[in-house]
């Protein structure tokens, strides 16, 4: 449509030429749209802008006329300038026969960025390309505002690529849709490339070659393998050196950087990775905080075994007193043991877990150490108080003392005179006492009763011979003999009658 709208300009100013003979005049209305409307004139080549047939054939305005005619200057130095981009070029070449670009011969010049008579726009410079030519003209494809200097910028949908549109990554489809290729901004789309004006948009993404604006291509737009909608997948690195692009899985557990808790196994997964927390720990994976099973009660530890947590674990030790491995522990029998675990005076009795050590009586001590108690000494033995007490390793004997008899405990006194065998001298007489008794020599005999010997009483002078008579010893006893010239029984002697 732009093109058509360009043919028909270039022909209406031709015509105008031919009608106006003379001239024609420029409508300052017309200014800042593109638009002119002819009249006869002493110079038809002020007119050039843009023309509006007066017959109306031409039709209305046309801002893309404007580059096309802009070149054209009268012969008193409008000046030669520069046609505008895409349609403009093939008027924009001629020039006036004198005078610079941009010029009047009453003063003021174009690229001063003051808007003055005849001009369209003045940007304060002479270039042409940036929507105010170097004659101060409107360029095709181009909107320029009334400010000074003014400021120009290219139209987006007008199918004229020009300006921020011309340059890489700009396009002009003839629309401001998205989705098409060419975004309503008139900036290629990602996955597009554009050409032409107005320009045709193709996707680009598959085909296996990198275009502007793609990360890579691997021939496809599949996800999940490293390039999607030629975008470099997360988890991937895609090699461009070559068509089309390689994707690679990037394993983060062997590079080091999965963030993983040093608890936790890192699992490669294809663009990615899992964090899972070991035995023994919970958490996200990138946290993993021990687990104390001793206090949750998942030990599994058997009731008679300790449990003592560790990083990530825990053990099981069977108690004192019992033997296993922790999960299964079973009463220990101290008291079967090859060396009993109590003394050697203690008797063991096995309990649950334990086991317990009793002194043997006449032993005193905690069991696992025992000392002989004295019961002699001590006052608990319970021999008879006609005994005698000997204490023993563990106990004690009693023994009744001499003259009594019995078990020690119970002793009766022994009649020792009723022996058959008198424990007395056979010239004594025995007498019981109470746990002994007593030997009495006979008279005429001296001694301990149990050994008495004669008495001589005539030597010793204990007889009771009479003084006129013969003492003479006798076993046992003495005999007195009066002396020849007595009479008597020889205790007493008288003289004997004449």
């Amino acid at each position: 449509m732009s093109a058509i709208r360009q043919l028909i300009g270039r022909s209406c100013y031709w015509l105008a030429l031919l009608v106006a003979g003379a001239g024609c005049a420029s409508r300052p209305s017309g200014l800042f749209s593109g638009s002119a409307d002819c009249e006869s004139t002493p110079d038809a080549a002020t007119c050039a802008p843009s023309l509006e047939c007066s017959s109306g054939a031409c039709g209305g305005s046309n801002p893309h006329l404007n580059g096309g005619n802009a070149g054209m200057t009268s012969e008193s130095g409008a000046g030669a300038g520069a046609g505008a981009e895409q349609g403009g070029a093939s008027n924009g070449g001629e020039t006036g026969q004198s005078g610079e670009a941009g010029t009047t011969a009453s003063g003021p010049t174009c690229g001063d960025g003051e808007i003055q008579a005849g001009e369209d726009c003045d940007d304060a410079n002479t270039s042409s390309g940036d929507g105010c030519s170097a004659t101060c003209r409107l360029e095709a494809g181009f909107h320029c505002d009334t400010a000074q200097p003014t400021q120009c910028s290219a139209v987006c949908g007008d199918g004229v690529v020009v300006g921020s549109e011309a340059v890489a990554g700009g396009c002009d489809d003839a629309n401001t849709k998205a989705g098409d290729g060419c975004s309503p901004t008139c900036q290629v789309e990602s996955g597009y490339a554009c050409h032409g004006a107005p320009s045709l948009c193709a996707k680009t993404c598959g085909n296996g070659q990198l275009d502007t604006g793609e990360a890579c291509d691997d021939g496809n737009t599949k996800a999940g393998d490293g390039c999607f909608a030629c975008a470099q997948e997360a988890g991937y690195v895609c090699d461009n050196t070559h068509s089309p692009s390689t994707c690679t899985d990037v394993n983060e557990c062997t590079k080091g950087t999965s963030g993983c808790s040093a608890n936790a196994t890192c699992a490669n997964t294809p663009g990615s990775f899992t964090c899972t927390c070991k035995g023994g720990y919970t958490g996200d994976g990138k946290t993993c905080t021990d687990v104390n099973e001793c206090t949750k009660g998942t030990s599994g530890c058997s009731a008679s075994a300790t449990c003592t947590n560790t990083p990530g674990s825990f053990t099981c030790a069977c108690k004192g007193g019992y033997t296993g491995d922790g999960k299964t522990c079973t009463d220990v029998n101290e008291c079967a043991a090859t060396v009993s675990p109590c003394d050697a005076h203690a008797s063991c009795a096995n309990t649950v877990g334990s086991y317990s050590c009793t002194c043997n009586n006449g032993y005193a001590g905690n069991g696992k150490t025992c000392v002989n108690v004295n019961e002699c000494t001590n006052g608990t033995n319970n021999c008879s108080a006609n005994a005698t007490c000997a204490d023993t390793p563990g106990s004690f004997t009693c023994t009744c003392k001499g003259g009594y008899t019995g078990n020690g405990k119970t002793c009766a006194d022994v009649d020792e005179c009723a022996a058959t065998v008198s424990p007395c001298d056979a010239h004594a007489s025995c007498t019981n006492t109470v746990g002994s008794y007593k030997c009495t020599c006979d008279s005429g005999y001296t001694g301990s009763g149990t050994t008495c010997r004669n008495v001589d009483e005539c030597s010793s002078g204990t007889d009771d011979c009479d003084l006129n008579a013969m003492c003479t010893d006798t076993v046992g006893s003495f005999t007195c003999t009066c002396n020849l010239g007595y009479t008597g029984d020889g205790m007493t002697c008288i003289p004997s009658a004449p």
